[in-house]
């Protein structure tokens, strides 16, 4: 479990982004801890650059 507490010294309009600084820092932290339990699922590159052979097994455009 992860608990974080927007820093008090962040003015209201900045605390998102304090936040979401320490959130990426805290989960790069856990990985670095225990990279064999880190799995990324996410889809994140759907296709390939143009004029790029998609890998076997890749996904084509």
């Amino acid at each position: 479990m992860v608990r974080l507490e927007p820093p008090s010294d962040v003015e209201a309009s900045e605390r998102v982004v304090a936040l979401t600084r320490m959130w990426a820092s805290e989960l790069e932290r856990r990985i670095r801890l225990s990279p064999e339990q880190y799995f990324w699922h996410h889809k994140r590159w759907k296709t390939v650059p143009p004029g790029t052979a998609p890998k076997a097994g890749g996904i084509s455009t």
